[in-house]
């Protein structure tokens, strides 16, 4: 993926929001941990290491959602290919069946949402 393509996944499908939530909940965590000695003596803190404190989870989540996405695409992007492979060059044949089913997850309640509808399309 070209880093243009890889920025435009990131400003996308709903990335900004959930990476915005993940650092409004991890950066103050992270700027208690680094700075409250700072804090807590009455000094004064460092508004440049406190933005990008709230910076670093920011990019952390939005590059490991669209990673995710890409890695998940390719996954699903060769199942299809020698699925169709398969059936061209051996008939009807069907890969192998999971030993353990995604309603049978469902129901212990382990895997409860439906990944095609929160997984992210990329353009």
């Amino acid at each position: 993926m070209k880093p243009i393509e890889f920025f435009k996944a990131c400003i996308a499908n709903g990335i900004p929001r959930r990476s915005f939530k993940v650092a409004l909940v991890v950066g103050p965590i992270l700027t208690l941990i680094n700075q409250g000695n700072v804090l807590f003596a009455g000094e004064g803190l460092s508004w440049i290491k406190v933005i990008l404190t709230f910076l670093v989870p920011y990019c952390v989540a939005s590059v490991g959602a669209v990673s995710a996405g890409v890695a998940y695409e390719r996954a699903n992007g060769a199942t299809h290919q020698s699925s169709a492979h398969e059936k061209q060059n051996h008939g009807a044949c069907q890969p192998p069946s999971s030993p353990v089913s995604s309603a049978h997850l469902e129901a212990r309640g382990i895997w409860s949402f439906p990944l095609e509808s929160t997984r992210p399309r990329y353009p």
